[in-house]
């Protein structure tokens, strides 16, 4: 199971602590340590500014490869995913998002279908998973994190 936190502000963040609380949550996923912080036109290139630090551990069960590595970013900064669990249905979700022309860098990563059905549907795209997860969504064209 993989372990995430963090922090969002609009006042400036102690990246430490959360680069400290992590380093306590690695048992949670030994195949992958991150930690990413700073201002959200840094990590974004968003105008709406606000400072966040993400650690995330990642243990890889579905998607072996860097291909499932996380915090997914979209390439146009616009969107970005942390999940932890495991989406049942992802092969059936997969062909339905590449039927309506979705495409995919992975051929196993519930968190990359996860990632671009939440791109393409919006955040009533998790009514059609089963599974059990948790996730942090940030979509910076409506400035909302779910």
């Amino acid at each position: 199971m993989c372990g995430f936190l963090g922090e969002i502000s609009r006042n400036k963040i102690n990246y430490e602590s959360v680069v400290t609380s992590n380093k306590e949550t690695i048992c949670r996923g030994p195949d992958e340590y991150k930690n990413i912080f700073g201002s959200s036109k840094q990590v974004f290139k968003t105008d709406n500014e606000y400072y966040l630090s993400i650690g995330f551990n990642r243990l890889a069960i579905m998607e072996l490869s860097n291909l499932g590595s996380q915090p997914m970013i979209s390439e146009d900064k616009k969107y970005s995913l942390i999940f932890n669990g495991e989406i049942f249905n992802h092969e059936s979700l997969r062909r339905e998002l590449i039927n309506s022309g979705c495409t995919f860098s992975s051929k196993t990563s519930d968190t990359e279908v996860l990632f671009k059905g939440l791109i393409e549907y919006g955040i009533e795209y998790i009514n059609k998973l089963i599974g059990q997860f948790s996730i942090i969504f940030i979509d910076n064209n409506s400035n909302k994190l779910f």
